[in-house]
């Protein structure tokens, strides 16, 4: 079931081609680009989570209680 939510996790989205495509920075813009930035840390943070717990799960890695809570 870990496996399967990994890989259907998407790939992180693209930043320095996004920024490269952008030809003038409204504010519009501006708030796009943290979000895309702010998408791939959790995206990031997911994809460890998951991992942490399949270790965990298979007895690679101690369980730690925030695994036990997540």
């Amino acid at each position: 079931m870990l496996m399967d939510y990994k890989q259907r996790c998407p790939i992180d989205l693209p930043w320095l081609d996004i920024l490269g495509r952008i030809k003038d920075k409204t504010p519009f813009i501006v708030v796009c680009l943290q979000e895309v930035e702010r998408m791939n840390i959790l995206l990031g943070e997911i994809r460890k989570s998951l991992e942490d717990l399949r270790l965990g799960l298979t007895g690679a890695l101690n369980i730690t209680d925030s695994m036990e809570n997540l």
